[in-house]
């Protein structure tokens, strides 16, 4: 049960307490005032649900956002993403980079919902200059393992943004 239904549950009991009272007081008055109550408790149940629902709703999008941000963590964190071997594939280094880019239009698309707009924006930019960076030296991947410093540089700072945008929505 969230805060907002047993709030209202405890109203709903108040209410009902009142009503009792009413009736035990005066006991002419009793059906007007059970009459209200009635529409007071069912009132309440309807807005407890209706708040209850949007906040499951908000609870279940920022899940989805906290999932999709570990799972994009874990392709960054690879040491295939700045540790580049003559054994290394081409097609392997842009597979990965399609996914975590995959990954970051999800989060891009649920960002207004849970408010990372701008740290989302920040991940997407600082992904795409290690892409650029990467791109200037395909297909040649002896010479980017000469730059395996300033690649993963690129990388510690997109993985500070997304721990940054973890922390934030408190996952």
């Amino acid at each position: 049960m969230t805060f907002e239904m047993i709030l209202a549950l405890i109203i709903a009991l108040i209410d009902i307490a009142f009503s009792i009272y009413s009736f035990i007081v005066c006991k002419s008055a009793f059906l007007n005032n059970a009459v209200f109550s009635a529409l007071n408790v069912l009132a309440l149940v309807f807005v407890s649900f209706i708040l209850s629902q949007n906040i499951i709703s908000r609870r279940k999008k920022k899940d989805a956002v906290c999932r999709i941000i570990l799972t994009t963590l874990e392709l960054v964190s690879d040491e295939k993403m700045y540790r580049f071997e003559n054994t290394s594939d081409s097609r392997e280094i842009m597979l990965r980079n399609r996914r975590i880019n995959n990954h970051l239009n999800l989060l891009r698309e649920y960002s207004k919902a849970v408010k990372i707009q701008e740290e989302v924006e920040t991940a997407q930019k600082q992904f795409n200059d290690y892409k650029d960076f990467i791109s200037n030296y395909f297909p040649n991947i002896d010479q980017l393992s000469e730059h395996e410093l300033e690649v993963k540089k690129l990388i510690e700072l997109l993985e500070h943004t997304l721990y940054s945008i973890f922390l934030k929505l408190s996952c």
